[in-house]
């Protein structure tokens, strides 16, 4: 089981795609928290009014991705399908790039990710797109690596989101971590303690473990939560999915937990985007 998790941590660093057809609008800027050059892309409805406010959406790409991700999977397209057909509500979704950052704050003080959301990202686009205020008409969403950094954004930042949507996402406890970190192949492809800091620091884990933090309905500090995983997932991914699921359920925080038809690819995600909107716009959540 430990080799197969460490094996599958490391197969959500490659979930690229390929073959863009643009769609989003694509913004580099000049970041003050990276120091450098980065970009996000938006998408918005076509018929978008100059003056029409809408609710805004962060989502998060996973390993291999970048703020191209819509494009190269075409959720763009398919979310103008969805739109016109009334499936889902009017928003705004931008997609920033994470790089292969995992969305932290790195430990080591090196990389930022979380404030090039929080601190450039969201006032940016707000400017821009005179999007609703937060948190009542801001979301946070992501699949994988992102799916994990959605659920870091709403413990870290809960009064900027009223709903976070994980999916596929790698849950993990403290445990897991300390098991991961001593696993070669894991430190070979990522910078582990540059990321999360000494795991021999055992209390710092444990002050960002969801397993220990949020073990009462008000821990959520009104952040509406969905996550889960393709019934045809990784089988880490599924797994570490359903004993969070157990776990919340057992300490009665509420929470919406999707199953749904697919893998761990943007063929099966696709359609989870359009319930991901419906979820933080409408409050809905369906059978899958």
């Amino acid at each position: 089981m430990r080799a197969q998790l460490s094996l599958g941590i490391l197969c959500i660093l490659a979930s690229g795609c390929a073959n863009a057809v643009h769609r989003l609008q694509r913004v580099e800027v000049q970041s003050v928290v990276l120091r450098k050059k980065i970009a996000f892309a938006v998408w918005t409805p076509n018929d978008m009014d100059a003056g029409e406010r809408l609710p805004l959406v962060v989502f998060l790409h996973g390993g291999g991705d970048n703020e191209n991700a819509f494009d190269q999977a075409r959720i763009g397209q398919h979310l103008d399908t969805q739109l016109a057909l009334g499936h889902i509500p009017r928003v705004l979704v931008v997609v920033p790039n994470g790089e292969l950052g995992f969305w932290e704050n790195w430990y080591d003080g090196s990389k930022n990710y979380r404030d090039w959301v929080i601190t450039e990202v969201i006032p940016t686009v707000q400017a821009e797109y005179h999007t609703l205020d937060c948190p009542a008409y801001c979301h946070v969403a992501g699949v994988s690596m992102g799916g994990h950094g959605t659920l870091r954004f709403a413990w870290f930042h809960p009064q900027v989101f009223s709903s976070a949507s994980a999916i596929s996402a790698p849950i993990l406890s403290t445990k897991i971590i300390l098991e991961l970190s001593q696993r070669w192949f894991i430190r070979m492809f990522l910078p582990f303690e540059d990321i999360w800091g000494p795991v021999t620091d055992v209390k710092r884990i444990e002050h960002q473990d969801l397993y220990l933090q949020w073990t009462n309905p008000s821990d959520l500090k009104g952040v509406r939560l969905l996550f889960g995983a393709a019934k045809q997932d990784r089988d880490e991914i599924i797994k570490l999915n359903q004993k969070f699921h157990e776990h919340l359920t057992e300490h009665n925080i509420p929470h919406t937990y999707v199953e749904f038809d697919g893998k761990h690819n943007w063929k099966s995600w696709t359609p989870i985007v359009d319930e991901v909107l419906r979820f933080a716009v409408w409050g809905e959540s369906r059978d899958l």
